[in-house]
This record gives structure tokens, C-alpha cells and sequence, in this order.
């Protein structure tokens, strides 16, 4: 799915996902699971993983691994201020697109958490001058 950078501030103490932010508070990349109903989305962390969770964590941030976060669409993109990520067949974030591709975007309309992808390298098309030609006097036997 695609993946959301979320200000997670806002969130700190509210259920579930304020459990998982007080025991992993850098946790701001999300991936959508899809909709739990039409305007509640689904949500699991980007970085963390159930296999590698602690045995003596809370029983909620436990439900939240396994169900996802579900949180209206409403506080996503007003209170979080949402930025979706759309990636490229490389993995790098997509600012721009030619072909018309999704691209990364904010709500807020700034894309301050995502650095654009480095710069191509600019390849020269193919000539005759790149070819070494085979020299008969230079055979050294």
C-alpha cells in the first residue's frame, strides 16, 4: 500500500496508537492496509514488525500490530498532517513524473519530510567515436 509520513504529535496519549508511541516514539511512517469502513482508514507502522515486538509489551500496541491503527480520514489529514509517499521501481520517493505516474504529495501542500531523489546522470548517446578502431601496425608480437 501506499505509505503515509504522519505528525504524530497530536496523537500522544489517545488509545492505542498513544501506547505505541509511548513505548516507540519516532514511529511517523505508516502503510495503508486499506479501509476498515468508508471513512476510517487502516494503518500498521511502516517500521516495525509483530515477530520482533517485546514478550511484556502492552496488550493494545499488540491488538495495533496486528489489526492496524484505524483512524478516521479526518484527523490523517488535518491534525497529522499527512504526506503520502509514492515511490519509483527503485524505491526512491517520486517528486515528478513524466509519464503521469502518482507522485509524492502533501496536504498542507509542503513536502518537508521527503528529500527529493538525487539527480540522473546524464548518459551521451552512442557515436561512431566511441568505437576504437583495431590498428594493424600497432600488433606487437
Amino acid at each position: 500500500g501506499d505509505e503515509l509520513v504522519l505528525d504524530m504529535s497530536s496523537q500522544h496519549g489517545r488509545g492505542q496508537v498513544g501506547d505505541l508511541l509511548s513505548c516507540y516514539p519516532d514511529t511517523k511512517r505508516w502503510v495503508i492496509g486499506g479501509f476498515f469502513m468508508d471513512s476510517v482508514l487502516r494503518l500498521y507502522p511502516r517500521i516495525l514488525a509483530s515477530e520482533g515486538l517485546p514478550e511484556d509489551l502492552s496488550g493494545s500496541v499488540k491488538t495495533l500490530m496486528k489489526s492496524g491503527w484505524k483512524p478516521s480520514v479526518d484527523p490523517v489529514f488535518s491534525s497529522c498532517r499527512a504526506t503520502i509517499i509514492r515511490r519509483d521501481i527503485l524505491g526512491r520517493p517520486r517528486t515528478t513524473s513524466a509519464a503521469h505516474l502518482p507522485v509524492t504529495w502533501s496536504v498542507d501542500g509542503a513536502i518537508d519530510s521527503v528529500s527529493p531523489p538525487p539527480p540522473q546522470e546524464q548518459v551521451r548517446p552512442w557515436s561512431a567515436e566511441d568505437v576504437p578502431l583495431f590498428d594493424e601496425d600497432s600488433d606487437s608480437e
